[in-house]
């Protein structure tokens, strides 16, 4: 699990530790088989999360 903030630059770092990971340990993360959960956040900056960094 990783967790992280709203903030569009919270989860940019998310990712990017996620990637790294992957790199490091030699498998790939498969985000499309992932779930992410925003919360407190309105439903336009949810669809441009989603859109922007997943």
């Amino acid at each position: 699990m990783v967790f992280c903030n709203r903030e569009e630059h919270s989860m940019l770092r998310a990712r990017e530790a996620v990637e790294q990971l992957s790199a490091a340990i030699c498998l790939i993360a498969n985000f499309e088989t992932s779930s992410i959960f925003i919360v407190g956040s309105s439903d336009q900056m949810k669809d441009i999360l989603l859109v922007t960094y997943v």
